[in-house]
């Protein structure tokens, strides 16, 4: 009987034996792989003893309570707890009605292999947890606080907000502020995943988890640890697994019904064969062959296997994930990951390492190792990785005692004196701004123009390099069915272009798509400080949802469905933050409000109740998308609403309610349906 699943496990009972398994298991998995140990020891022993009666007995229950008794405890609380129905319970009838038969062997075998099963689930599960654990490397251990001229080390749960706080070179920013005092360059690799380091100064916000590299910090806190971003990075993870994908949801309702039938069916087989035989056919009633029979299908239908095998999974993967530096929020998304079809990424430190190298002096004026002397001197002070990169291609150490007069241009380069001698350093702008005349590159990469003594002298080519594996990616992405890799960038277009090419992927340009927004009349540009999305962003896309439901490209009810389904995602958001007592107190009065309205009011009492849920979110982009569909969709059904009587008036406003109701109860079904009710039509 058990031949089957040793063999299947064979694989894994050596790595059970072996060292780095030991290393990685925990106090409580060594002591359970002890027990398992101990058990099959003593049940190779008792094979071979000559033992018969009550001895035998007592003999064989030494290894089944070593192996099982947790397992006894568990199914005698649940049964407490009326909780009776579940796979302890199952193997606890199952494994003491064998005894009660005298198949000691295999009742102490079932229980030993459950446990082995155990064993590994749980590895399995703690492995996936250190994964993720090991991520969140981010979650900093305290934060400095200047008292008395000197740093005091304290928790930062103990941080109000506007505390001064103080972060030294190599330390992780503690908490969300404001730069009050010191420049510095930060990492920010762990939560932004780019790999270039980013310059911050006095003003600037900086966010929690990433690493002060260079200049001391002095932050004013904005927000409290709870509440800053490193905070919910790790809430986010660490409770991924309450969010279920719908095969978990499925199999734990399965579960549920499946387990009691079981139990009763493996009741009737023991029970009413034998009284068959007795009463119908004046048999003999063979108890213990039906009771022998029940209990052996208890155990082959035991749904554990089913139950645990899809939720370990989806937490494998997760942790997998998290092993390699993905984020996955729960395994509802991971299922829903499964169907992307379409990808896109970021370049810079994704499909590039993210280190810039000296790749050619062109038309220079001077031998290379000067030009690259008098660059490398002149952009001594700058941690910028252009800089760098000039320091590294010089090659020998920086005597800063030559430099003198350093000024940063910004958005153009450096300018200094090396041994008294003006030198200029930065991009075309700068050669400009100097009026210095300049030869374009006609090769791609960053370009460092330089200029001695006022006059050109040559530029410096400065590339990034493609990942080794980035190709690679690409087309394991196309061959799993990916339809469109796409690479969207703020780079130069020829530098996009290049890279794209390389790849073979797709490109689309930050400024490309800003100018597309901006002619939609999505995007208003400020000169000289930035895009912003346009005041009438929402009216812009109720525009071109106009055109398109004229042209064909839309019907009315994929409008319907759109907002049916952003409708669900609102309530879903205001059902895990909840509503403040405020806001419950609006939609009561709201709804007080259509029950005594008329046909005008009530339409906009209606329109008034879908728009301050959508508010209540606080989320921008929720607000900006469902404001403009939802004009849409009133006007799709402005008319029904005007032709509606007292009646149909009535049954709204039920509808209304129980989606109220539903999301102030948290019955998360419940109030889908109810949403599903009001739109479909």
């Amino acid at each position: 009987m058990w031949s089957g699943f040793i063999r299947q496990n064979e694989e894994a009972l050596r790595r059970v034996q072996g060292e780095r398994l030991g290393k990685d298991m925990t106090k409580r998995q060594k002591k359970s792989l002890t027990r398992i140990i101990i058990a099959a020891v003593l049940m190779i022993i008792l094979k071979f003893l000559p033992v018969e009666g009550w001895l035998k007995f007592v003999l064989y229950m030494v290894p089944y309570l070593v192996v099982g008794y947790d397992i006894l405890r568990k199914a005698f609380k649940g049964i407490l707890n009326k909780q009776v129905f579940d796979e302890n319970f199952l193997m606890a009838v199952a494994t003491i009605g064998a005894i009660a038969l005298g198949n000691y062997k295999e009742g102490v075998s079932v229980m030993l292999f459950y446990q082995i099963g155990e064993l590994f689930q749980s590895y399995a599960v703690g492995k996936s947890r250190r994964n993720i654990s090991d991520l969140m490397d981010i979650r900093p251990d305290y934060a400095n606080i200047e008292k008395d001229g000197e740093l005091e080390q304290v928790d930062p749960d103990e941080v109000e907000v506007g505390t001064i706080i103080v972060v030294q070179p190599g330390e992780k920013v503690p908490i969300d502020g404001v730069i009050e005092e010191g420049s510095s360059t930060l990492n920010t690799s762990a939560l932004t995943g780019e790999s270039v380091p980013r310059e911050a100064a006095a003003g600037d916000e900086v966010i929690s988890g990433c690493i002060n590299l260079t200049g001391l910090l002095k932050i004013r806190t904005t927000k409290e640890f709870g509440e800053s971003t490193v905070s919910k990075i790790l809430d986010l993870v660490e409770n991924s697994s309450s969010k279920k994908s719908r095969s978990e949801n499925f199999i734990s309702k399965f579960a549920r019904y499946y387990t009691p039938a079981v139990c009763y069916g493996a009741l009737a087989l023991a029970i009413l064969p034998p009284l068959v035989r007795m009463f119908a056919f004046a048999l003999a009633p063979e108890w213990g062959d039906w009771i022998y029979r029940a209990l052996t299908f208890l155990v082959i239908s035991c749904p554990c296997a089913l139950v645990i095998s899809i939720p370990l999974s989806f937490f494998a993967g997760i942790g997998g994930a998290s092993h390699e530096g993905v984020l996955v929020k729960g395994s509802n998304y991971l299922e829903t990951m499964a169907q992307t079809k379409y990808v896109v990424f970021d370049k810079t430190g994704t499909m590039t390492q993210g280190v810039f190298e000296v790749n050619g002096v062109h038309h220079n004026t001077m031998p290379e190792e000067q030009l690259l002397e008098y660059a490398a001197l002149a952009e001594c002070s700058s941690s910028h990785p252009i800089s760098k990169s000039l320091q590294k291609a010089y090659g020998k150490q920086i005597n800063r005692d030559r430099v003198t007069e350093i000024e940063e241009l910004s958005g153009k380069g450096v300018t200094a004196k090396v041994d008294g001698i003006p030198v200029a350093a930065g991009n075309a702008k700068l050669m400009k701004y100097l009026n210095v005349e300049y030869s374009e590159c006609e090769e791609v990469g960053t370009i460092v123009h330089v200029a001695v003594n006022g006059k050109y002298a040559g530029h410096i080519l400065i590339s990034d390099k493609l990942k080794p594996h980035a190709k690679e990616a690409i087309r394991d992405l196309k061959k799993a069915g990916i339809t469109k890799t796409v690479m969207l960038t703020g780079d130069m277009k020829r530098v996009a272009d290049k890279v794209a090419e390389e790849l073979g992927i797709g490109r689309n340009s930050t400024r490309e798509a800003l100018s597309i927004l901006h002619g939609m009349g999505m995007i208003e540009r400020v000169q000289g400080s930035g895009n912003y999305i346009s005041k009438d962003a929402g009216g812009s896309i109720h525009r071109i949802l106009r055109m398109m439901l004229a042209l064909g490209t839309i019907t009315g009810q994929e409008i319907e469905e759109f907002r049916c389904m952003m409708e669900k995602a609102v309530c879903l958001d205001l059902l895990e933050r909840g509503l403040s007592e405020e806001q419950q107190t609006y939609f009561e009065k709201l709804l007080q409000g259509m029950e005594a309205a008329f046909t005008e009011e009530f339409l906009e009492l209606d329109k008034t109740f879908h728009e301050q849920l959508i508010c209540a979110t606080g989320n921008p982009l929720f607000i900006l998308l469902l404001e403009s569909v939802s004009k849409m969709y009133q006007e799709q059904i402005a008319c029904v609403l005007q032709q509606a009587d007292e009646n149909g008036r009535g049954e709204l406003l039920t509808q209304h309610r129980a989606i109220y109701n539903h999301l102030m109860q948290k019955d998360k079904e419940a109030m889908l349906e109810a949403i599903d009710r009001h739109y479909i039509r």
